[in-house]
């Protein structure tokens, strides 16, 4: 069983993702929209490792 601790990480880091991909697509600076799409792509290859690990499809969490 996964720890509950862990599951409130990934929903935060899934909530994170969703809200730089959002600013991405609203601000007016360029720089900044890449800065959040940037961002938020880093913050989903996070995602991905904590879905790895709670779902353990990953042989380093399969024990």
């Amino acid at each position: 069983m996964v720890d509950k601790k862990v599951i409130e990480l990934h929903r935060k880091l899934v909530e994170l993702q969703e809200e730089l991909s959002s600013h991405a697509d609203i601000v007016d600076d360029p720089q900044c929209a890449a800065l959040c799409e940037t961002s938020a792509e880093a913050i989903n290859g996070l995602e991905t490792a904590f879905d790895h690990f709670m779902n353990k499809t990953e042989k380093a969490w399969q024990k």
